[in-house]
């Protein structure tokens, strides 16, 4: 859901800004190779959602756009190994 990022931006006019409402889809698949021994494929971001933020920019809280940002999506080969 949509919340206050910053009460006071370090941007004149030093406006409120909100972030958004955005979700991410992340997941990993892991696979048992022997009783100790795992590998797994792990994934962020996967719907490559962008993150918005508004500017407060009135006393009766309009806003306008303010800035957009990716953070792409990420993939990671795992290894797990356990000792008893």
């Amino acid at each position: 859901s949509e919340f206050l990022l910053t009460p006071r931006d370090v941007i004149v006019p030093y406006q409120p800004i909100l972030n958004e409402a955005t979700g991410t889809l992340d997941g990993s698949l892991f696979f048992t190779i022997t009783p100790h021994f795992k590998v797994g494929l792990q994934g962020a971001n996967l719907t490559n959602e962008v993150t918005k933020t508004r500017a407060i920019i009135s006393d009766d809280l309009k806003t306008a756009p303010r800035g957009f940002y990716v953070s792409d999506r990420r993939y990671t080969l795992g290894l797990r190994w356990t000792f008893d």
